[in-house]
């Protein structure tokens, strides 16, 4: 009995030890806020428990939910989750972690990130696995689903230590780099008979493209879908497809909305990239003095330097890091005009919406109420729906079942969307949206003294929120400030194509046809004959002939504000509407 109880002992002992061997690892974690740890700090502690850690680790082998489980830790559900990491980091038990995570066992998601590379295994490998494991969350119910890309997110933050990066974002720019230069070889075709078929990156996407003699083919003849190498082409393009949307939405996409500087280093080494330099080309970039262009490479060799080309041609030498210019940096600059007519006379389809973004200013209104705002308090919203959206905006949910919270970090402030009726992470009320306020530490902040990207970026996913997710469809709100985009790339468009009768006021557009006066609303989309009189155009006839089809300056699928920009521009040239269903409403209400 002695020997079982000194074993028991030395083992009690040891779980102690390593409550501070896990502390030094969370204070000096790359992300706390998601569970990672500091690989190096929670191996050296480990190493530092000597034989009473080592026994710990052979009993946690054994069994280690059962052998946490024996302890009455006030954090013991935190240590549960964390032993997989303890394991990983030490090189253990990889075939059970292995088969858990594809499990999608969220403890073994952090752990693998955490473990050694196998004699086999590269970084990429590794790191699209985690990917993959990103993509399954949209299977699960909200709460899991939130708590399964927190695990992600801590593993990408446990691998990026592993492969010796200071940071993810380093992390992912070099994988990405990699897997884009193993997946497509600019020089890479294949020859079908008469036909010539390559990859071709363009508008945000990657695509197919087949040529005869020199000649561009609008479709694919069906001698080249049933040879072997179009399967071959088509898995690579899904490759390549899969890598674009990680771009946009991993590394472009926060560059803009969070206002991460990039190096020019890493931007050229991007640039070289078939997958990443239309896309980076297409985008707006400004250097910390406030100079706005598009970046384009430089020098004798055309990839050693980097310049940025303004608005007016001048190309400016680039030697620190860039910024992803929000629409606020141009709108407070002057120039978000002028960016939004350059975007538009020469077709540049954006990979993510950057000069006809949604701009949320701060109201009077607002910075009188002081640190909190009820612009878009009051609105009950799908619980289902409204988790889908905020999950995959990086938002945060907490609280009981009749209040509760949804947060997301922008850098050192928190921005916080207060609910009634939460229900259970919003999957079972309809809850019913509250104020935003934000937070810097521990303390609220005032609405007037949060960066205007700040909370211009949190107040357009409130608003997505409550547009998209609104109950109801008689009274569903739309976005005055999406609304206010769409007359932004409307007025652009129209000054590009001539259209002198078209003109914007507020949320309406206002069209002057040959055969009436038009009021399109540019949330809704609803047409009235003015003074008085409903028009019906509904989108299949809208998008009805080649003449009808509009050019949107971005690579995300917009319906509405497509379906919109059509119908303004048909009714521009109503004197050739040929659909008899709208010329006879039109002859009615102008008889």
């Amino acid at each position: 009995m002695s020997g079982q109880y000194e074993q028991a002992q030395g083992i009690r002992q040891a779980s102690q030890q390593l409550t501070t061997v896990l502390t030094r690892g969370h204070l000096t974690s790359p992300d706390p806020e998601s569970g990672a740890m500091d690989l190096a700090a929670l191996k050296a502690g480990v190493e530092g428990l000597g034989e009473s850690g080592a026994a710990f680790l052979d009993h946690v082998a054994e069994d280690f939910v059962r052998m946490l489980g024996m302890y009455s830790w006030d954090t013991k559900e935190s240590y549960r989750a964390h032993a997989e990491t303890v394991l990983a980091v030490m090189g253990r038990e990889r075939s059970r972690i292995t088969k858990r995570f594809r499990n999608h066992a969220q403890a073994a998601i952090r752990a693998l990130g955490a473990l050694p590379l196998a004699a086999d295994e590269s970084l990429g490998d590794r790191y699209q696995q985690l990917q993959w494991s990103a993509k399954q969350s949209a299977k699960f119910g909200a709460e899991r689903r939130a708590n399964h890309l927190t695990c992600v997110r801590a593993a990408m933050a446990h691998l990026a230590q592993v492969g010796g990066y200071p940071d993810v974002v380093r992390m992912e720019f070099a994988l990405e780099a990699e897997i884009a230069a193993d997946a497509m070889d600019p020089d890479k075709q294949w020859t079908v008979a008469d036909y010539c078929l390559r990859l071709a990156v363009e508008g945000g996407d990657a695509g197919l493209v087949v040529e005869r003699d020199g000649k561009r083919l609008k479709s694919i003849p069906k001698a080249v879908r049933s040879d072997p190498a179009y399967g071959e082409a088509r898995e690579l393009q899904e490759r390549l497809r899969a890598q674009v949307r990680r771009l946009r939405s991993g590394l472009l996409e926060p560059l803009l909305t969070e206002g991460r500087p990039i190096s020019a280093d890493d931007l050229i080494a991007l640039l070289r990239l078939p997958t990443c330099r239309e896309m980076i080309s297409a985008m707006i970039w400004r250097t910390a003095e406030g100079v706005t262009g598009l970046v384009e490479a430089g020098g004798a060799d055309g990839s050693d330097s980097l310049l940025l080309s303004d608005l007016d041609g001048a190309k400016i030498p680039v030697t620190g890091a860039l910024f992803a210019a929000h629409p606020w940096d141009l709108f407070s600059a002057g120039t978000l005009g002028r960016w939004q007519q350059f975007v538009v006379s020469r077709r540049i389809v954006q990979p993510v919406r950057q000069a006809f973004r949604e701009l949320y200013l701060l109201t009077p209104a607002e910075v009188e109420a002081g640190t909190s705002s009820a612009r878009f308090a009051g609105h009950r919203v799908g619980g289902a729906r409204a988790s889908r959206l905020l999950t995959a905006r990086s938002w945060r949910l907490e609280g009981s079942e009749d209040e509760g919270t949804a947060t997301r970090r922008f850098g050192e402030y928190e921005a916080r969307l207060g609910f009634d009726e939460m229900g259970h992470y919003l999957s079972e009320n309809d809850p019913v949206t509250g104020t935003v306020s934000f937070r810097k530490g521990v303390g609220t902040v005032a609405l007037a003294d949060v960066p205007p990207l700040v909370l211009s970026e949190a107040m357009r996913d409130v608003d997505l929120i409550v547009s998209v997710a609104a109950v109801g469809t008689a009274d569903r709100p739309y976005s005055t400030a999406t609304a206010a985009a769409r007359g932004d790339l409307l007025t652009a468009l129209a000054d590009d194509l001539g259209l002198t009768g078209v003109t914007v006021e507020g949320s309406f557009a206002r069209v002057q046809g040959k055969r009436a006066a038009y009021r399109v609303h540019l949330g809704s989309g609803s047409i009235h004959i003015e003074p008085a009189g409903y028009l019906c155009v509904v989108p299949d006839s809208v998008a009805a002939g080649p003449e009808q089809q509009v050019f949107l300056p971005f690579a995300d699928e917009d319906v509405m504000t497509s379906v919109i920009l059509s119908k303004v521009l048909l009714l521009a040239a109503d004197d050739r509407i040929t659909d008899p269903t709208i010329s006879a409403q039109i002859e009615r209400a102008t008889a």
